[in-house]
């Protein structure tokens, strides 16, 4: 083995599989040159050229990030994120409805980002309910656990103005479309909202248009992240309980 092959890492995708699919996991498994992520400790799970490409595009916007468009200092806004996904990544303006008797929501289960104005806030959340940021975290991400490094290294890139109007103006549309899915669910303790992101992706593919066309992707790279992963994600409950 020479030096230049040692170096050399070839990953998967992150794989999801059905019970019936299980004997032929092996067989179905494709490897793809990887690297080592250039602001994380972690090698990316690729498995594609799509997503090799898909990747090298991002990481080259990536001198502007989800965190440097946020504010601590003098915050004017929110976005709630849900930590805990399973094949939905959902960010909303309002933090969702959860009422007890006896005890709290889980700080594990929502987290916040703060913004200094509200158009910044709606560009960024349609950004992380994409299916291009859903992409992104299972090939930078654990698969499980959303964490904060996830989201706020995440590229944006210099948006232009009709960009980010464009983005802020499809978030208000998602947000009202979830809202519509919505319904209050009554545990023993507990009521809390849950929601049914897998209706809105009529939605969510605008987004991923925009964000393509942002981030210079090819035709085919913006159908291969609209329809990534798109047989467990539509196929499967795609919410995570809030309690």
């Amino acid at each position: 083995m020479t030096e230049a092959s040692r170096d050399e890492i070839a990953t998967s995708t992150f794989n999801h599989w059905s019970t019936e699919e299980r004997p032929f996991l092996f067989q179905t498994l494709a490897l793809e040159r990887s690297f080592r992520y250039p602001t994380l400790n972690r090698i990316a799970q690729v498995g594609s050229q799509e997503a090799l490409s898909v990747l090298t595009k991002l990481i080259a916007h990536g001198q502007k990030t989800v965190g440097t468009s946020t504010s601590r200092l003098n915050p004017k806004t929110i976005l709630f994120y849900h930590r805990s996904p399973r094949y939905w990544i959902r960010a909303q303006d309002t933090e969702p409805y959860f009422k007890s008797d006896t005890r709290a929501r889980s700080i594990h289960h929502i987290r916040e980002l703060k913004f200094e104005n509200v158009p910044t806030a709606r560009a960024i959340g349609a950004l992380l309910n994409s299916s291009l940021f859903f992409f992104w975290f299972l090939s930078i991400g654990n698969g499980r656990n959303l964490t904060d490094e996830d989201v706020t290294v995440f590229p944006t890139g210099e948006m232009s103005e009709e960009t980010a109007k464009a983005l802020a103006g499809i978030f208000q549309r998602l947000m009202k479309d979830y809202e519509k899915h919505s319904f209050i669910r009554v545990r023993r303790d507990c009521e809390f909202q849950e929601f049914r992101v897998s209706k809105s992706k009529a939605i969510l593919d605008e987004i991923d248009l925009v964000l393509g066309r942002h981030f210079g992707f090819t035709d085919n790279e913006i159908d291969f992240i609209q329809t990534f992963c798109m047989k467990y994600r539509l196929g499967a409950p795609d919410e995570e309980e809030d309690d």
